[in-house]
């Protein structure tokens, strides 16, 4: 299903269609439902909206049967590859004066870059029989990247953290491919002239920015830093319109009868 992290209504039919799928599972006492998926790519997200719909509150300990599955894949693997969560947020009664408010949901910590989650969670979606617990988990990376290419496209989306391969060399990378693919919608945004022809140079693209944005320091000098995480922010949260980074090839249908050059001419 396609889903957007920031769009509740598309995250709800998500939660029905999963609560769906796993009650036809038969003779199951307790359902479990693992988020799993590649860093920064809206898990978090898409667990806190998990949580407000349901009302959830986090597990203070794992049951039996998920002690079992813990014990059963060090025995396997010799460790494991995260640490359980052994926490438990208490519903708010009353707020006391000068004490911070704290979430009853126990939201989940989000961020704008990778390995914000640093643990398994887990938490009771449906306390109905069957009961149905959702586990969150850390980005999983590939575990190994098998050209540049493939590395520069994961840290311009924001699965790698920026400074494991520099802001530069990403933004260099993301105006290099937008030109390619003549995604030149960067230049209506920054106000860079009305002509859709290709800014090939970085620098030039991050002063345009840096006046754009009225990002000068102190001195008056065009703040370059600022600019290019500008650049950076924009792409990732669509502000440069609906982009992906991937060569997408379009579908044959195999089943699909073919026609002949006889046929196409007479249904003309």
């Amino acid at each position: 299903m396609h889903t957007n992290a920031r769009d509740q209504r598309t995250i709800e039919n998500l939660l029905d269609r999963s609560i769906e799928l796993v009650k036809q599972i038969p003779n199951v006492q307790t359902y479990k439902i693992f988020i799993v998926g590649m860093p920064n790519v809206g898990k978090s997200s898409i667990i806190n909206v998990f949580k407000r719909i349901s009302g959830s509150i986090r597990i203070r300990h794992p049951n039996q049967d998920q002690q079992n599955f813990l014990d059963d894949y060090k025995e396997k693997y010799g460790s494991l590859p995260f640490t359980l969560m052994d926490s438990y947020v208490e519903p708010v009664t009353r707020k006391k004066r000068g004490a911070k408010k704290k979430n009853a949901f126990g939201v989940c910590k989000t961020g704008a870059k990778a390995g914000v989650t640093r643990s398994i969670e887990q938490f009771i979606i449906s306390k109905q029989n069957p009961r149905i617990m959702c586990l969150d988990s850390p980005g999983i990376m590939v575990p190994k990247l098998y050209s540049s290419n493939q590395a520069l496209r994961l840290a311009v989306v924001g699965s790698l953290r920026d400074e494991l391969v520099g802001e530069e060399l990403i933004g260099e990378y993301l105006l290099w491919n937008l030109n390619q693919n003549e995604k030149t919608m960067y230049r209506k945004k920054y106000s860079l002239g009305v002509s859709n022809d290709a800014i090939e140079s970085y620098e030039t693209l991050l002063s345009g920015i840096a006046r754009c944005i009225g990002g000068t320091s102190h001195q008056g000098a065009l703040n370059r830093d600022r600019a290019a995480k500008k650049f950076l922010f924009d792409y990732r949260r669509g502000k440069l319109g609906s982009i992906t980074l991937d060569e997408l090839k379009p579908v044959v249908d195999s089943t699909a009868s073919p026609i002949s050059s006889t046929d196409a001419t007479a249904s003309s």
